[in-house]
């Protein structure tokens, strides 16, 4: 897995580009983008998500099929969202009046490369989103649950601004903290 965060992008631009290798110096398995306005708490429970559980198991992401999409939308169905079919696209929408979506591309997620976003999460219009986090086909359902969840759930979204413009890379191996020492307990009597 790796995550690129590039300080002081425009708000259209990604922000964090995110992508899954079946190896080191392999062929991406997913990749997920996010501009620079996703709000804070969504883009915590996104990078929540991919440091929890079996790394393994999310760097090769999900095999795409109804069981799939219905798992990872099962927190929108939860949270009483509604969806409609466009053609090609399942979109759901958040009850209330709240402007924010989940929308599912079929037919980009049918597309060789896959290099489209099959999964658009969006906040304002869909047409022309305040801020959007984009999927390819085959990312980890956990990871998309985890953000759907987020979504569905998630109190009044606080959007993100960065402020110098430097691109970092972080590795996930490298993230994890030395381990802690081990503190000795002595009994008094």
């Amino acid at each position: 897995m790796r995550a690129e965060f590039v300080h002081e992008a425009d708000p259209d631009d990604a922000q964090w580009k995110i992508a899954a290798y079946e190896n080191p110096v392999g062929e991406r398995l997913w990749h997920a983008t996010a501009t620079a306005t996703v709000p804070l708490q969504i883009i915590c429970a996104l990078l929540d998500s991919l440091g929890s559980g079996d790394a393994t198991k999310i760097a090769a992401g999900s095999p795409l099929s109804e069981e799939t999409i219905s798992e990872a939308t099962r927190p929108l169905a939860d949270a009483g969202w509604e969806h409609t079919i466009d053609g090609r696209r399942i979109r759901w929408q958040a009850p209330g009046g709240r402007h924010v979506g989940v929308q599912f591309d079929a037919f980009a997620a049918q597309a060789h490369p896959c290099t489209q976003a099959a999964w658009t999460f969006w906040g304002g219009n869909v047409g022309s989103p305040k801020w959007a986090l984009r999927f390819s086909p085959h990312a980890a359902a956990s990871v998309l649950q985890s953000v759907m969840f987020e979504v569905a759930n998630g109190r009044t979204p606080t959007p993100i601004t960065a402020h110098a413009r430097h691109h970092n890379v972080i590795d996930r191996a490298s993230t994890h903290a030395p381990p802690a020492p081990r503190v000795s307990s002595t009994r008094r009597g």
